[in-house]
């Protein structure tokens, strides 16, 4: 399919789903937005810096262990709340090329389910729904990298806390690459794993980046 056509489906797509329905297409070559259907505020538009979103996913090579992200949540520029969805458009070799998001409006029926809660139990859980939305686009990215560590851990034959030295310092030379102590928590996560400090880890870290300087 050309690109051409590709964008028409997904123009077709975006009709379909309706105006609560965003489609975005971020080149992760130029950094640009190369498309984008029911853009939801005026500063999205074809040739604008890709969103903070997109940004995030490149920077931490969030792509390298996943096709794509699937419900995660996050705020419009209008303080809209949106279930999202990523899905990492790779060429032949495994670069990444483009990232198609699709934002959804949920506001309608979080309001509608807290009606139904009121209707049935008397409880209203606006304010626990906003907090959960606020915390969710980190949690993904958590599990993200927390998968992300223990695939990665796989790779070796012995379980975690028998890891020799040197296979210590190889697992954390993978890690790096693919850009898993970018993230907040990683050295706290993979020390609880490998039962041993963060001091150890950021040891290992640094030596990692020595070798990979020869």
């Amino acid at each position: 399919m050309s690109i051409k056509n590709f964008f028409i489906f997904l123009q077709f797509l975006g009709e379909f789903l309706g105006d609560d329905t965003e489609i975005v297409v971020s080149n992760a070559e130029t950094m640009k937005i190369s498309f984008i259907q029911n853009a939801f505020d005026t500063s999205k538009k074809v040739g604008s810096s890709l969103p903070e979103i997109e940004k995030h996913i490149i920077d931490k090579k969030l792509f390298k262990e996943k096709e794509y992200i699937i419900n995660f949540r996050s705020f419009s520029l209008n303080k809209e709340r949106l279930r999202s969805a990523s899905y990492f458009v790779k060429n032949h070799s495994g670069k990444l090329t483009n990232i198609i998001t699709i934002n959804y409006k949920v506001d309608k029926l979080i309001e509608f389910r807290h009606t139904l809660n009121q209707l049935i139990n008397g409880i209203d859980d606006q304010n626990n729904e906003e907090n959960q939305f606020q915390e969710s686009l980190d949690h993904s990215f958590i599990d993200l990298m927390e998968e992300t560590i223990q695939n990665t851990i796989s790779q070796f034959e012995v379980p975690p806390e028998r890891l020799s030295s040197s296979e210590k310092m190889k697992l954390v030379q993978l890690l790096d690459q693919k850009g898993v102590f970018l993230l907040k928590g990683s050295v706290s996560k993979l020390a609880e794993t490998l039962y041993t400090s963060e001091t150890s880890i950021y040891r290992y870290i640094k030596d990692a980046h020595k070798i990979n300087e020869f």
